[in-house]
């Protein structure tokens, strides 16, 4: 019975390898790369080296998007960081979403050559560019090296001798092997972590069952109940908009010491402009941030977001795990290093 189930595990093992194996390299191989996605997208852009991080200049910022785009349906304005010390505007209207750069404290538009860089691996990592489609055959991908985790568990009971054994005139397939077994037991928990907080952030998408039900498959509106995100219609009737600069500093205090990650206006320039102001996540695990909405007419608080809710928060640290935005550039590296470590368990596989 014993001998059975071993070899029933070294099949699944087998198969889930084989017909998985090139394709998970691919997808483990590009998420180490995404650890540096902002590094990777900077570097090939030479215009944005020299550029110090400098405090943002929120209303010079205003002052261009209302010269880009006056009649978008909604502007954001990322304020620099480490990782990204020059500015970022957007704007969306008629379903388009358009970006620029900009110098922090004028807020004039910056010249940089157009470039994926780490956006690239980014997106190959979790949907192969291929949109949803590319999201399920990912999540298939993942399932199948979990099944490869567990079985490489059971069939190799003699995982962490062997991780101890040094042979110096082993045969090329043993010596393939062993590099097999000591890249996967060296970070093992790492592998098991990864694999499955990648499953965590798309589960509304892989069971979507409770929302189809509860919301008739309304993802709008579930999202909405479960971020206490409500925006009014637009009114259009024209308000001018309150400033940025002072809603930021209102928000400060509720963040305990953190930072401002961004800031959004819905309907800018209507009577019911809501002004969204977002949290850094870079100082906690959890990867959703916190968050301030305010009348965008009058100025007034309208709510308090705060991440707190169990199941939310929950799915947020997972999330926050697998993303790796805390640490700063140790636990990058961290990351990266165990990244090149299990796509070297899975070639050696």
């Amino acid at each position: 019975m014993k001998e059975s189930f071993t070899q029933s595990m070294d099949w699944l093992h087998t198969w889930a390898g084989l017909l998985f194996g090139w394709l998970l390299f691919g997808i483990f191989f590009t998420g180490t790369l995404t650890v540096f996605d902002h590094e990777i997208t900077r570097w090939m852009q030479p215009e944005l080296h020299h550029i110090p991080q400098a405090p943002l200049n929120v209303d010079a910022a205003v002052r261009t998007l209302k010269q880009l785009a006056p009649h978008a349906e909604q502007w954001s304005i990322e304020l620099p960081s480490e990782r990204k010390p020059a500015s970022t505007i957007r704007w969306s209207q008629d379903d388009t979403f358009v970006s620029r750069v900009i110098n922090a404290q004028t807020g004039q538009p910056l010249t940089v050559r157009k470039t994926h860089g780490g956006e690239f691996f980014y997106r190959f990592h979790y949907q192969l560019l291929l949109n949803q489609t590319g999201i399920w055959i990912v999540g298939a991908a993942a399932m199948a090296m979990l099944v490869a985790l567990v079985t490489g568990i059971v069939i190799h009971h003699r995982i962490f001798k062997d991780f101890f054994t040094f042979r110096p005139d082993a045969s090329s397939h043993r010596a393939w092997l062993d590099g097999h077994t000591v890249t996967s037991v060296l970070v093992l928990p790492f592998h098991l972590m990864i694999t499955f907080t990648g499953l965590v952030i798309f589960w509304a998408i892989y069971m979507p069952a409770g929302i189809q039900i509860h919301y008739d498959g309304e993802m709008d509106g579930f999202w909405a109940d479960a971020e206490s995100f409500i925006e009014p219609e637009r009114a259009n009737q024209q308000s001018p908009l309150v400033s940025l600069k002072d809603l930021e500093h209102q928000a400060r205090p509720y963040w305990q010491g953190g930072h401002t990650r961004s800031i959004a206006v819905s309907h800018p320039g209507d009577r019911h402009a809501v002004v969204h102001i977002f949290r850094h996540s870079n100082d906690r695990l959890s990867l959703n941030s916190d968050r301030m909405s305010f009348d965008g007419a009058s100025g007034a608080l309208r709510t308090v977001w705060i991440n707190s809710k169990p199941a939310y928060m929950t799915q947020s640290v997972l999330s926050g795990l697998h993303f790796v935005q805390f640490g700063g550039a140790t636990m990058r590296w961290l990351y990266f290093g165990m990244g090149l470590a299990a796509s070297a368990m899975i070639a050696t596989g």
